[in-house]
Order: C-alpha cells, then structure tokens, then sequence
C-alpha cells in the first residue's frame, strides 16, 4: 500500500501542469493536457490497474479534473474525457471506488435539471452515445452495487429512454438489464434479479414503466427489441408485474401487429419467458399466453412454429408443476383411453388443426378460458380491423385448447362467432 501511494504521488507530480492546464481558458490548451494525460495514463508506460485506480477514486484532483472536462465548451474535450475514463473503467478491476465520482457526473451530463424531460444537457450525439456506454460498463464491472445510487440511476434510465437518438435508447435498455441482473450471471439462463431490485420491484415500475412504453412505440424496430428485453427484465423484479401488466397503457395487441418480424419474435420470447418464470405467473396467464395464441397464427412460419413450441414448454411445465393433482390424472387417463378407442377421430383432428395440445396445455388455457372469453369478444366489436382480426386468431386458439371448458361459455361465444361470420373484410 505504501509503494502504491508513492507510485501514486509520483504520478500525480509529473502530471500535475496537466492537470492545472485542464481549467485554463483556452480550449487548445486543454485538449494539449488532455491528450498528454490519456498518454501518461494508458500509452505503453501506463501504471497497472490498482494504480490507475487510485488515481481517480476518492477526491483525487486527477479523476475531479478529468471529469469536469465532461462539461468542456468544446466537443472535442468533452470526448477525449470520456475516453480517458472509459479505458481506465475497462482496465479497472472492480469500480466501487469510482462510484461516487462517476455517478454525480451522469446525473449532471445526462439529467435535465428543468421540468422539460425533452431538454438535453449534453447536445451533442455522439458525446451523449460515449456517456452512456460508459455508464453501461460501469454498471457491469464487479464492483458496481445499485443500491448506492438507484435514486440518481433511476431517474438517468427514464430520460434516457426517451432519448432523440435512437442508438442512446438500445444503450440505456441494456443499462436497465444490468441493473436488473448482477454481472455474474452474464450469458446464463434462467437469470435471476439481483435481490434489491426484487424488493424494490414496484419503485422500478414506477420510475420506468412510462418511459418503456413510449420507447415501445419508437419507429426503430432494434430500439423496440431493446425495450422489450428492458420491459423483460423489470417486469422480473418483484411486483413490478402487477404494475405493468396491469397498466391500461401497457397492450400486447399493438406488439403483436407490429410490422417487423424480428419484433415479433422477440415478442414471443419475452412473453413465453415472463408465463414460465414469473413468480406469481398464474396471475397473469390471460396477459402473457394472449400474444402467444395470436401469433401461433403468424404469417412468419418461423414465429408460428417459435410460438407453438413455447406453449408446447409452457404445457409441459404447468404439468411438471402440478402433477399431483387428481383431475389433471384423471383427464390424463381418459385421454389416453380416447386415443385407443378412437384413432380415426384423432387422425382427422390433426390432419384439419395439426397435432392436438399436449394435456398440460389444455389444463392451461382451462385455468383462465374464464379471464380471456370476456376481453375477447369486446375485440370483436373493436372499430378497427387489425383488433378484430387478433380477436378472431385469440378466438381461435382457446376454441382449440379449451376444448370442453367453453360449454360455460356457449351463449356469448355463439354471438361472438355470429359477429366473425358477418365480418366484411376478408382478412
């Protein structure tokens, strides 16, 4: 420790005409400093990382010079800044020592301090891109702990999301992920939401579920991927789900008209992930497995064939799950007994609809055909066609897993149908 102080002081001495360079007025002169400070730091004769660190944690006048030059006049010193910093994030070994340096300096280049959530502190682009890339290593170096800074961070990630530039969008998506998700679980599945943030589920809800839904609407089909992977890790946390899911401005019929193959892909994906994960899943089956029986139907092949094979997993996990139960035995065993007696009648069923839904799926969709038949037939009187035509695929699909869970529901299904029979577009 004492020679890494020495090395240290070292270092500071024949840097510091730099370093006081960084406040002259001149803008030549400070990027001069700033380009001998990125030499002396990180060229060849650059110290290790442990040290490197040292030099900016704390209150150190290098790490508060350099930082302070985020704010330079000059575009061109506020880039260099940024790349200073975020090669020593990259070389570091941990950041917790940079925290409380780095965090009041997002907040001050990236938040607004007006009421106006479209004003931009940082107006230039690629500057605004570099910040928050380098908030984004931040956050998934070892080190970095949410639970120091999620009254500054939070606030960061919803203005973010709103952000003009698209590019700054996707980054501030995958900023929310890794706040959601400790680093170690990087590349793995399932993931699992670092504690805090599974306590502090409806306090993330609220701060970003409004941006999220904006950003869901952005005419980019990435940025849209991106917020949907954002929307998937924070509906993760907790009892986030009650609040979005929930939300009369959260509706999984616009994602599932969206225009662009690759969002709707991602659509099943989020969805599926959120029936087969979620905590409290059984609450919420009517919201998350709708997006799955409509696009079962896709254009796409490939997204058809995606969402039959998630509901295929989803059957086989809810039977997993409940296999003791009496009911699901004895609809098994007749099952069973059906297909012995009758193999011309199952012939026929998959040579018209496919092969027939696995048990597990049926028991499924019998647990919420009583929470989906209702908001199914108000669709079917929606005045515009691409919420009937959805309607109509949702219709389709619990006709065909309900099976006998739909005599409760004959009366308004046979009015229902007689709405679909009168459809003048031919979709």
């Amino acid at each position: 420790a004492a020679d890494m102080a020495e090395q240290c002081a070292q270092l500071l001495q024949k840097m510091q005409r730099d370093i006081n360079c960084l406040a002259d007025s001149n803008k030549f002169t400070r990027k001069k400093s700033l380009q001998n400070l990125q030499l002396d730091l990180l060229g060849s004769n650059a110290p290790n990382p442990e040290v490197l660190c040292s030099l900016f944690s704390g209150e150190s006048k290098l790490g508060l010079a350099v930082l302070r030059c985020f704010a330079d006049v000059s575009d061109r010193n506020r880039e260099l800044a940024v790349e200073i910093v975020t090669e020593v994030v990259e070389r570091a070994e941990t950041v917790e020592t940079l925290i409380p340096l780095l965090v009041p300096t997002f907040k001050m280049r990236l938040l607004s301090t007006s009421n106006n959530p479209h004003e931009l502190v940082e107006t230039t682009e690629e500057v605004r891109l570099a910040v928050v890339e380098l908030c984004r290593k931040v956050m998934d170096k070892p080190g970095f702990d949410i639970r120091v800074c999620v009254d500054d961070i939070l606030p960061i990630f919803a203005r973010l999301l709103m952000d003009p530039f698209a590019d700054v969008r996707k980054v501030a998506c995958a900023c929310v992920v890794s706040a959601v998700y400790p680093p170690a679980q990087a590349g793995t599945e399932p993931k699992t939401p670092v504690e805090f943030m599974n306590l502090q589920g409806e306090m993330v809800a609220d701060q970003l579920k409004d941006s999220l839904f904006t950003s869901l609407k952005h005419p980019h089909a990435s940025v849209r991927v991106a917020t949907l992977q954002a929307l998937e890790a924070v509906v993760c946390c907790g009892k986030a789900a009650e609040k979005i899911l929930k939300d009369e401005q959260f509706s999984w019929h616009v994602l599932v008209a969206d225009s662009q193959p690759m969002v709707r892909m991602e659509v099943v994906r989020v969805f599926g992930h959120w029936s087969a994960t979620l905590w409290d899943r059984y609450s919420f089956f009517d919201v998350t497995l709708a997006p799955l029986f409509v696009l079962r139907w896709d254009g796409v092949p490939t997204i058809g064939e995606q969402a039959k094979r998630m509901m295929q997993k989803l059957g086989e996990l809810y039977y997993a799950e409940n296999d003791n139960d009496e009911q699901l035995k004895m609809e098994a065993d007749f099952a069973q007994d059906l297909e012995a007696i009758s193999p011309s009648l199952q012939m026929e069923h998959q040579a018209r609809y496919g092969p027939r839904p696995s048990l597990g799926e049926r028991a499924l969709v019998h647990r919420i055909t009583h929470r989906s038949f209702a908001p199914c037939f108000k669709d079917l009187s929606h005045w515009t066609l691409h919420m009937r035509w959805q309607a109509q695929l949702l219709l389709r699909s619990l006709l065909l897993w309900g099976e006998g869970a739909i005599l409760s529901e004959m009366g308004p299904l046979l009015s229902a149908m007689s709405k679909c029979w009168d459809e003048e577009e031919k979709a």
